[in-house]
């Protein structure tokens, strides 16, 4: 019995380690997918940028475990939300970015939500990704960094390259 019984726990053990594996290996595919399928500077067009959005949506939306979150691009001189990226949940509250960008912390526990700042400012702006978390921590917040810091560079080539963009829709 004794022996069936380590067996029994030390194959629990070995799925779980398999699953975590599994869990581990989809999160990289996702990341490698949306870092890899980064427009190139040149080649900047409203279809391509919509795609790349809506994988890093996606990618909010799996990795978040919750259809509940948005990103929001913010200019921090103005407090404005520049763009707004939503899962197709409940809506998430708008705090004040501008007093989140300046607390020390990049990972901001607020009731049942859970913030996290982009690691960089580019040009006065910062990505902010909130999630609705009901059962509390989040697995791997440097992964939402990293989806925040994609956003904030498409943005910013966005706005850098506004010609090229209104070029393609004439």
């Amino acid at each position: 019995m004794k022996i069936q019984k380590e067996a029994s726990r030390v194959s629990r053990d070995l799925a779980d380690s398999y699953s975590y594996i599994a869990e581990i290996n989809r999160k990289m595919d996702i990341l490698k997918n949306i870092a890899l399928d980064l427009p190139e500077t040149g080649s900047v067009t409203p279809e391509r940028m919509k795609e790349v959005y809506e994988s890093i949506t996606e990618a909010l939306s799996l990795l978040g475990k919750t259809d509940s979150f948005c990103l929001s691009i913010v200019d921090l001189r103005s407090g404005k939300v520049e763009k707004k990226l939503e899962g197709s949940g409940e809506s998430c509250p708008v705090p004040d970015f501008r007093a989140l960008s300046k607390r020390s912390e990049s990972v901001i526990k607020e009731g049942e939500y859970i913030i996290i700042k982009s690691p960089k400012r580019v040009k006065g702006h910062l990505a902010f990704v909130v999630l609705r978390k009901k059962n509390g921590d989040l697995e791997d917040p440097e992964i939402f960094k990293a989806l925040a810091a994609q956003a904030l560079f498409l943005d910013s080539i966005e706005r850098e390259q506004p010609l090229s963009l209104s070029e393609n829709n004439v």
